[in-house]
């Protein structure tokens, strides 16, 4: 497969996986439940938005090199992981009242998203060898 390919069959695989989780989040929210923060929507868009430019960024890596790929994967996971935590941070010391639940929201759906990227990541690289 080409690597435009291999980008917009992420890109579906990655709305529908975000679809799935705004529709358990809307569930959630009409049963009033007291889990979910108000800004879940926004935390969804900012990993899904991180992990689609890291997936490009790795995909195009994967083109060049092995050895290339791996110094990719490693920056874009310390990147990502930085972010993420400066990004918690920042949100708990401006609302402190709901620090607790933005970061229990934001790990479970870092927990959703990360393993996701690197399943298709390693397929997409397998593909894109042949």
């Amino acid at each position: 497969m080409t690597f435009v390919q291999l980008r917009n069959k992420y890109l579906i695989r990655l709305l529908i996986l975000s679809i799935v989780v705004i529709a358990i989040y809307t569930l959630l929210s009409n049963l009033n439940s007291p889990i979910i923060t108000p800004v879940f929507p926004y935390i969804i868009l900012l990993i899904a938005g991180f992990s689609l430019a890291a997936h490009i960024f790795l995909l195009k890596s994967a083109t060049v090199s092995n050895q290339k790929f791996t110094q990719a994967f490693l920056l874009t996971t310390t990147v990502k992981l930085l972010l993420y935590l400066i990004i918690m941070a920042a949100y708990a010391f401006t609302h402190r009242e709901l620090a607790k639940l933005f970061i229990i929201n934001f790990t479970v759906l870092y927990f959703i998203y990360t393993p996701f990227d690197v399943i298709m990541i390693l397929k997409q690289t397998k593909q894109l060898k042949k």
